[in-house]
Order: structure tokens, then sequence, then C-alpha cells
């Protein structure tokens, strides 16, 4: 199932890339779940790269595994998310167009399990995505905008 989001950023695309370090990459995304990284290649976010992300409920910990597929510096990022060693794989796009003071992010993304016997989970995924997407970008936006704005 795939989604489309637009918003904008008060920050330029250089300001983005200095904030999102690998410790703060994601934390935007379901805070109350979030358990740090596991592992991040030295690369990073170089195409080929990847990053290991924790979420855990209580003592049960998943690990999120996005690999770079592809990288235009300042303008695209394409990231596959593979949960569950790949029980559940998202594919992320994101574009950046600096317009003047601020940056357009768009945000597509596209998520699906490969394996028949879990489709019946992309309208729940779907749906749990659709409901903490827009505070989660607004946690990603203010989480960039207080890190490059004067207070």
């Amino acid at each position: 199932m795939k989604w489309t989001y637009q918003f904008d950023v008060q920050a330029s695309v250089a300001d983005i890339y200095r904030t999102v370090t690998p410790r703060r990459w994601m934390t935007f995304y379901m805070p109350r779940y979030y358990k740090g990284v596991e592992y991040v290649a030295p690369e990073w976010p170089d195409a080929g790269s990847h990053i290991v992300l924790r979420y855990g409920i209580g003592p049960f910990v998943v690990l999120m595994r996005q690999t770079i597929t592809a990288h235009e510096p300042g303008q695209r990022l394409e990231i596959r998310e593979d949960i569950l060693n790949g029980f559940w794989t998202d594919t992320n796009e994101i574009n950046l167009e600096e317009v003047g003071p601020m940056t357009k992010v768009t945000v597509v993304s596209d998520q699906r399990s490969p394996h028949w016997p879990l489709a019946w989970v992309g309208p729940l995924r779907w749906l749990t995505n659709w409901l903490d997407l827009p505070p989660a970008l607004r946690r990603f936006k203010l989480m960039i905008e207080r890190e490059v704005l004067p207070t």
C-alpha cells in the first residue's frame, strides 16, 4: 500500500543533513517504542549502507534494518526497510527541494510483505502508519527547526 506525504521545513537541505545524524535518525517515529540504534554502517547514508534500529514494547524487541538503495545528496534518498528479517518490507523515497529559506520534503512509502500469508497485514500496517505519520513528520520537522532556528 502506497502513500505520499509532503511538508515544508524552515531549514536548508544542509541544515537537515547536519541535524539528522545516525543517533537522531528515526527518533521521531514511534518515540514511545524507539529503543535506539543497534548498528550503523560507517558510510551511512551512502547508497548500499545500512542502519539497524531497535523498537520494542516491554521485553519484546523488533529490529528494523534500513538499507540505503539510492542517494543523490541533497535531493533524493531511497530506503528499503526490512522488519522481522524481511517478513515485512517498506520502500521509502524522500525528496528534498530547497525553496528559499525552506525545504519541501516529499515522502513516498510503499509497504508490503513479500509473503502471501502476511498480505492481510497490509491494511492494518497502512492504518497504523496513517495514524502515526502526521505526528511523526511534525516531530521530524520540529527536530530540524529547533536545531536550526534561533529561540
